[in-house]
């Protein structure tokens, strides 16, 4: 034996791959003996990153049902429109959980439809009017509705 413990059969590249061979077994023994360190450190990173993702999950999610669901400002009731392309008058749909919701029937002469209108977020049944306009001209009924947040409350 020459090279340290490393056989040697007389062919001297033998003996450089055996080397290598054995620098990397080395290698690789130290890299198994720190694993298990390692291992708990990537896990341990690996948690905290994931906590961390999950709250700001949670948060951006309250957030946005926050923004969603809460009135911008206080109720307010909205006048009954006067118009002279159809009939319109005002209805109260009850809710399950105790709020009235505003509600315009707008009727035309030979309703051949009906249709349902739905404001947006940051607007009121009174934006429908020009859409509402469109349809009674073709003879459709609609019904544009109050979303919940911009309801009035039932006198209690």
């Amino acid at each position: 034996m020459c090279g340290g413990g490393i056989a040697n059969d007389g062919k001297p590249w033998r003996a450089g791959v055996s080397m290598i061979r054995g620098d990397l077994a080395g290698g690789l023994a130290v890299l198994i003996a720190l694993m298990p360190k390692l291992a708990r450190r990537f896990w341990r990173r690996a948690l905290v990153v994931g906590l961390a993702l999950l709250f700001v999950w949670f948060g951006s999610a309250l957030v946005v049902t926050w923004k969603l669901i809460h009135r911008v400002g206080p109720r307010t009731s909205e006048a009954l429109p006067e118009i002279d392309w159809a009939h319109i008058r005002e209805l109260r749909l009850h809710t399950f959980d105790s709020e009235e919701l505003g509600a315009w029937w707008i009727e035309t002469a030979e309703p051949r439809a009906v249709a349902l209108l739905l404001h947006g977020n940051d607007s009121d049944r009174s934006e429908c009017l020009s859409t509402a306009r469109i349809l009674a001209h073709e003879h459709v009924d609609c019904l544009l509705v109050t979303f919940a947040r911009t309801a009035i409350p039932r006198a209690r």
